[in-house]
């Protein structure tokens, strides 16, 4: 995307995502203030990060991203944006940094021809507002069961609150 990006990770350890984006942010921002001779920092703020249920959550996610650009009017088809994952999801094109989730494999056999019929169906409108809503306030984005789940564990929200007393 023009503005931001979207990535989809699992990690290995405990506090991989967090490391891995201090480390992307740090060395990135090195990079092009050093080519563009400017210094400070580009980003408005930190990153926004939500945990995503490991079933269809992390298909739909995976939609959500390839989809993006062709909701922004940038292409008419994911497979036309050049830092999409989609075509490497698709079986159209070997990417080093894209490994298919093992959640694809619930889409049938043929987990790319599969993929882009699922890309194809689109992303419905309650999916996209939860999926946005979970990242924007980075909560979990899952089931009732899962986001219990989460909030067991962590003591941290997993869900929007209503305003007001609880």
């Amino acid at each position: 995307m023009t503005n931001h990006v979207h990535l989809l990770m699992t990690p290995l350890v405990v506090g991989g995502v967090s490391k891995v984006m201090q480390s992307l942010g740090s060395r990135y921002v090195k990079y092009v203030n050093a080519t563009c001779e400017r210094v400070g920092t580009l980003w408005e703020g930190r990153y926004k990060a939500c945990l995503v249920a490991r079933d269809e959550h992390v298909l739909a996610a995976c939609r959500y991203i390839d989809l993006n650009p062709v909701r922004a009017g940038m292409v008419a088809h994911p497979s036309e944006y050049r830092w999409s994952s989609y075509a490497a999801l698709a079986g159209t094109r070997f990417d080093p940094v894209v490994t298919p989730h093992a959640a694809l494999e619930q889409l049938g056999m043929c987990a790319a021809s599969a993929y882009i019929k699922w890309c194809d169906d689109g992303i419905r409108e309650d999916e996209l507002h939860r999926l946005r809503e979970a990242t924007g306030r980075e909560l979990a984005f899952g089931s009732e069961e899962f986001r219990v789940e989460v909030a067991t564990m962590t003591s941290r929200a997993t869900a929007r609150r209503t305003p007001g007393p609880q």
